[in-house]
């Protein structure tokens, strides 16, 4: 006979939890199939809509980028972040880490610099401070829970990583196009 499984209580029904990745987000609402929409600003608008048509009143979102920042702009907008947090907004932590943030994009030979530089670029130096502040927090802790040795590679080695992941993208993208890439030989000017 097997045993019942234990539920945990609804504290909220009208809740819905977000996963955001760089390509898709996925929501998953009580007693409903997950579903899953693109990236793009219509994607999130369609998003919205179908968590309103839902009679979804707050999110609980989770995601390891920055990927998360031009959504919940766009469900604070429409009403769906909870106003009335139980907590400050800006905590010491949340200020001391973005300090370090600041401090980081000073910095000339770091990789974390590089990593900042290329938010800011993309998003704009308010979220790039906020993106490396949370790169740093996890960072911490990773060290402080669960002892993760944390060993700073340096910025060349940071943009080598990237340039690397470039490579195999357009490697991909030139693949499912049927087409090949091939290095270009660089002349040295004396």
């Amino acid at each position: 006979m097997a045993k019942p499984k234990n539920k945990l209580s609804v504290v909220n029904n009208n809740t819905a939890g977000i996963d955001i990745g760089s390509r898709k987000i996925f929501i998953a609402i009580a007693d409903k199939p997950v579903i899953s929409f693109g990236t793009f600003t219509n994607d999130f608008l369609d998003a919205v809509t179908y968590l309103k048509e839902n009679n979804i009143s707050s999110v609980a979102m989770e995601a390891t980028g920055v990927y998360w920042v031009s959504l919940y702009d766009i469900l604070d907008q429409s009403g769906l972040t909870n106003k009335k947090k139980r907590f400050k907004r800006h905590t010491s932590a949340g200020q001391v880490f973005r300090l370090a943030a600041q401090a980081i994009a000073q910095s000339k030979h770091l990789a974390l610099t590089s990593f900042y530089h290329r938010i800011k670029a993309r998003k704009g130096s308010l979220t790039a401070i906020k993106a490396t502040a949370r790169k740093i927090a996890v960072i911490f802790y990773n060290v402080m829970t669960k002892g993760i040795e944390f060993v700073e590679q340096g910025i060349k080695q940071y943009e080598q990583k990237i340039k690397e992941r470039q490579l195999k993208y357009l490697h991909k993208q030139a693949k499912r196009f049927g087409l090949t890439l091939t290095p270009q030989l660089q002349e040295c000017v004396h």
